[in-house]
């Protein structure tokens, strides 16, 4: 435990970076609508009853809490409000910081907060239309009851434990890893106590509701799930070195190793800080952390969303280290040029991310339609769901009948017009190519071949910046005429 004396400056800085917080957060809630938040629009479109979210969606796109607001402020609702929930609990998320952390003291409790403030992973997933925003507040509540029942401080904190792990469940099934931790946790504490079949009884009590929430969940949607779709993901090892790089704020391009070395040292730093204090409490967030990073190696798996909970909890072990040091003259200076420097990383990925966005589907509908005169404007592309579901959501429409066609490459129900492969002899391909990516830096060919299509000439690229999104490249085929609108 870190003491310092008492000042009333403390209470005015957590105000202060409440409003930061709300602030950066709110800054990404202008950027446009992407893949993933407009397929668990669509997916809510057609439910009658919310209770149809876990029985008739089964996708692994669908965050039940965030498709219940969705449903519940419907598909016409403009981004900002879908983003809204997200968004406050993401501003929420820096004071539940403050508060768990403050047992330690305060310098703690504000280095925690301002790590979680200025966190550009927790920043952006606080502007998105997804649970990720959901589950993060959730489990560190959950964190912060539990360790507070654990201590006998208050028994009725099991019951709020039990209720928040449930709801988190709910929010984003990502917090599998976390209540994986938490079962260790119990373990521990169970074999430590010297009335074990009563403490034993006590565990199983608390970790009831979330283990049976989970099992209602599998029996009455996981069991049925099917992957949404996706883009190929980069190998375990690069998907583990860029999440530890996020941890410590680093953009994309500084090597791998090195960036990954550092935010190692910088965790177990952390993590001999905490141990000092709970033994079980620092087993639990290294295995919250650990387990988390290790879905990169799972099927399906790899991208950064996937590690918020181990962003997180690497924070709160991060915070404890800076403040040891801050807190130590020797290293006062040391700690606090690091912590300047982790908070400029992040802050100059938020405003990157701010200034280009999720995307330019807008601009691109826009730029097509105008090339054109030719209605429906025909599309094809590299990526079917990158590409069709913000062209329906972008693309203006007149009597229900969209302004585009999609050729999909395969039989889909996305509403594409038809599989690309079935073109007659003859018959004419597509106007637009749209070569899609999830990557930030890309480099696209002036010139592509698509087999049985022919040549297409690259138009424009429209970039995007992050963590999610898609990059558009629009390509015209060579030979395909078509009118052009005036001006």
């Amino acid at each position: 435990m870190v003491s310092e004396p008492e000042n009333r400056i403390w209470p005015w800085l957590l105000a202060a970076g409440l409003l930061v917080a709300a602030a950066l957060r709110a800054a990404g809630l202008g950027t446009e609508l992407w893949m993933d938040e407009l397929l668990s629009l669509r997916s809510v479109q057609a439910l009658s009853s919310p209770l149809q979210v876990f029985t008739e969606v089964h996708s692994d796109n669908n965050h039940y809490l965030n498709s219940l607001w969705m449903w519940t402020v419907g598909s016409g609702a403009p981004g900002w409000l879908l983003r809204l929930p997200p968004l406050l609990f993401g501003v929420a998320l820096v004071g539940l910081a403050y508060r768990i952390e403050r047992s330690g003291g305060r310098l703690p409790a504000i280095v925690a907060a301002a790590l979680v403030c200025v966190s550009y992973p927790l920043i952006h997933y606080s502007s998105e239309a997804r649970g990720y925003g959901y589950v993060l507040p959730c489990a560190l509540l959950a964190y912060g009851l539990f360790r507070s029942w654990a201590s006998g401080a208050d028994p009725r904190t099991g019951v709020l434990y039990a209720v928040v792990s449930a709801l988190a469940f709910l929010a984003q099934l990502g917090f599998a890893t976390v209540f994986a931790a938490f079962l260790l946790w119990s373990c521990l504490l169970v074999l430590g106590s010297g009335e074990k079949m009563r403490a034993l009884r006590a565990h199983l009590a608390v970790q009831a509701l979330p283990a049976v929430t989970l099992g209602v969940l599998w029996a009455i949607d996981l069991r049925h799930m099917t992957p949404a779709g996706g883009f190929a993901r980069l190998s375990p090892v690069q998907s583990l070195a860029g999440a530890l790089g996020l941890v410590v704020g680093v953009a994309p391009g500084v090597p791998a190793a090195v960036v990954a070395i550092a935010a190692c040292v910088a965790i177990l730093l952390g993590a001999r800080a905490s141990y000092r204090d709970s033994r079980e409490e620092t087993l639990f967030l290294a295995l919250a952390i650990v387990l988390s990073l290790a879905t990169g190696a799972l099927p399906g798996y790899g991208y950064p969303r996937y590690y918020l909970t181990a962003f997180l909890f690497s924070l709160l072990l991060l915070g404890r280290a800076a403040a040891a040091g801050l807190a130590t003259p020797r290293w006062r200076v040391p700690a606090a040029i690091l912590l300047l420097l982790l908070g400029a990383f992040n802050l100059l990925q938020t405003a990157r991310f701010v200034s280009i966005g999720r995307g330019k589907y807008s601009e691109a509908v826009a730029d097509m339609i105008a090339a054109t005169a030719v209605r429906p404007v025909t599309v094809t592309g590299s990526h079917d769901l990158g590409t069709v579901l913000e062209l329906g959501y972008y693309g203006p429409s007149a009597d229900g009948v969209s302004a585009f066609a999609y050729y999909c490459h395969e039989a889909s129900t996305l509403g594409c017009v038809r599989s690309r492969p079935s073109l007659a002899r003859g018959e004419t391909p597509p106007r637009f190519y749209i070569l899609a990516s999830l990557e930030d830096r890309f480099d696209p060919p002036a010139l592509l071949g698509v087999p049985d299509l022919g040549e297409y000439e690259k138009v424009r690229a429209y970039p995007k910046y992050g963590l999610s999104g898609v990059y558009w490249v629009v390509y015209r085929h060579s030979k395909v005429s078509g009118a052009t609108a005036s001006p």
